[in-house]
């Protein structure tokens, strides 16, 4: 591993070590390595513990393709933000 995808896989694998990770910065790894699927899980996780904040990904541009995703305006709505 190395490089930023070696950091980041290494960042994430540390966070879900812990019984109680951070849903919202599991997600953002997630979506920084490119696995969608993953960070919606984590997003709605972090919905579910209302721990979620849509402004760290309204504004973060390491997860900006994630926005572009139909998924992202179901979570806005979820968490009563207003849609982009």
């Amino acid at each position: 591993m190395d490089g930023v995808q070696g950091v980041l896989k290494h960042t994430l694998k540390r966070l879900l070590q812990d019984p109680n990770p951070n849903y919202s910065l599991v997600a953002i790894a997630y979506a920084q390595l490119g696995d969608k699927d993953k960070a919606f899980e984590y997003i709605n996780k972090g919905i579910d513990t209302h721990e979620f904040d849509p402004r760290l990904w309204l504004y973060d541009p390491a997860v900006g393709g994630s926005k572009a995703d139909p998924r992202f305006q179901t979570v806005l709505k979820r968490v009563n933000f207003p849609q982009t």
